[in-house]
């Protein structure tokens, strides 16, 4: 994508501050070889659980763990809904840009509208929970 195609306008500049702790992901990564099961229940944190998990990983039967086994979670829900709820309501949370240069941009609030019309269609289909649905795009 073209940076001078982009539907905004804006420049970010880190602070100093920021800049100077440029090695954070560097820490992170040493943090999470360091502990594993600490780190990504502290990550785990940031997620909103429909049911918080109990365990963090489940590696009784190798090599097939199973990361935060008794936890439920919706990841539409944490990618969209939930900022509904919040400030970000009508903050851009998806640009498309098609081959020919169109552009389209979402705010959270807009693909959340989005989302339910193609959630409310597949249930006036018959679409109940538990069903599998597969969706052909072409190229």
């Amino acid at each position: 994508m073209a940076e001078a195609s982009l539907p905004f306008n804006e420049r970010y500049s880190p602070s100093i501050a920021k800049v100077s702790n440029g090695d954070i992901r560097k820490k992170e990564w040493e943090k999470s070889i360091k502990n594993p099961q600490e780190f990504w229940a502290e990550k785990a944190k940031a997620i909103d659980w429909f049911k918080s998990p109990t365990k963090v990983l489940d590696d009784s039967n190798p090599p097939f763990y199973n990361w935060f086994p008794d936890g439920e979670l919706n990841i539409c829900y944490n990618a969209i809904d939930r900022h509904v709820k919040t400030s970000r309501k009508n903050k851009l949370a998806y640009i498309w840009e098609g081959e020919m240069g169109e552009v389209k941009t979402y705010t959270y609030y807009q693909l959340y509208r989005e989302i339910n019309k193609v959630a409310k269609a597949l249930k006036d289909l018959g679409v109940k929970k538990g069903d599998r649905v597969a969706v052909f795009l072409p190229v």
